[in-house]
Order: structure tokens, then sequence, then C-alpha cells
């Protein structure tokens, strides 16, 4: 082996030479990486990133499990918005007993005036979900009515319609109470396939009460 000059070098100090040499460019090279990441900021930032990929990676994807879950209720919430505010409407001026007021404990006949609403033409009822009853006045407490006619269970229409029910009267109403009924329905706008059915309440129509 010679050196640059044309001198011998004997192999083993060549090979120490050259050792050392590169030992050398190794360390430079290190401490010139180091300072790039300890200094230059995008390069530390991606030197940071990668070193901290696992747990950026469960950060990402709890992350996309929140998104999910926020994602699940507006869309129950949008769904629950559609839904329509009432079904039906009843007529306070035409729903009356027929006798022109009910007696406290006895059969009474009522003529009921209601049409369907056109936003909730898609409703339907629920087969004998149908709660009727009276509330009192001053109580503001509600009296279940047992219906004693066989109800039709079909679905109004838009047109008005009169429909004809037989209902026994509570005892110990006050002499004007609220004659009322609540419907249950599925199928309405902004219904899943699973949901419960909903329900809507009438208007309150006074009614004259007598004693038995």
């Amino acid at each position: 082996m010679t050196d640059p000059d044309g001198r011998y070098i004997p192999p083993k100090k060549w090979v120490a030479q050259r050792f050392v040499t590169k030992f050398a460019d190794w360390v430079i090279i290190g401490v010139i990486g180091f300072l790039a990441v300890a200094f230059v900021e995008p390069v530390r930032e991606r030197a940071l990133a990668i070193w901290n990929t696992p747990t950026s990676m469960t950060q990402i994807s709890e992350n996309l499990v929140n998104l999910s879950d926020r994602l699940d209720v507006v869309s129950v919430e949008v769904r629950r918005l559609k839904q329509p505010e009432t079904v039906f409407e009843m007529s306070t001026y035409n729903t009356r007993p027929v006798e022109g007021y009910c007696v406290s404990g006895q059969p009474c006949t009522i003529n009921v005036r209601i049409r369907r609403l056109q936003d909730a033409l898609s409703c339907r009822i629920v087969p004998g979900s149908i709660q009727w009853g009276f509330i009192n006045p001053r109580a503001d407490t509600f009296v279940s009515a047992r219906r004693m006619d066989r109800p039709s269970g079909r679905n109004v229409g838009v047109s008005w319609e009169d429909i004809t029910i037989r209902l026994m009267t509570p005892p110990n109403l006050e002499p004007e109470a609220y004659f009322t009924f609540e419907a249950f329905y599925t199928e309405c706008p902004g219904m899943g396939g699973g949901d419960d059915p909903i329900s809507f309440n009438s208007p309150r129509d006074l009614f004259e009460i007598r004693a038995e």
C-alpha cells in the first residue's frame, strides 16, 4: 500500500488509517444529523411523528370512534325532527255527547269529528292502542274510560269524518270535565323500522258531566 506521496505503507497501518478516516466521517454525519433533528423544525416534527406513530394511530382511532358516535346522534336527531308534531285534528266544536252531556258512571255515546293531517298521511294507527278518557280540570288528572262498542281500528283520511263511540263514563268526575284521547302510531315520517310507536293527544273538549 502507498500513501498519496507514493511511499510504501504496511497493510496493518493502512487499515488503521482507513478506519480512523471512516470513523471520523461517521461521527461528523451523526453530529450533523443530530443538529438537524434538534434545530430544524420540520425535520424534528417529522422525526417525532415517526417516533410517536403508535400513539398517533391510537388517537386517530379514538377520534374516528367518537366521530361515528356523534354521527349516530345527529342521524337520530335528524330523523326525530322529521316526525310530525301531530297526526290528526279533532274538531272541538263538533265533538260532543249525543245527548248533550254524559252521566257519571253510565255509558255515554259521543260523536267525534276527526281528520288526518296531510304531513302524517303515512302514519298507521296501532290497533287497540287508543286510550279514551276525561280530565278533571281542578285536579288536572286523567281518568280512563272503557270503550263499550267495538272499535273499527281503521285510519281516517284527510277529510273530516264523524266517528261514533260509546264509553263508560268514569265515576267521580267533576261537573265539567275535558274529553280527550291518546293514540299510538307507527310508520310516521322520520321513524325507523325498529322504533317504538309514538303517541299523540287530542285537544281537550269540555263536556258537561251529570251525577247519577
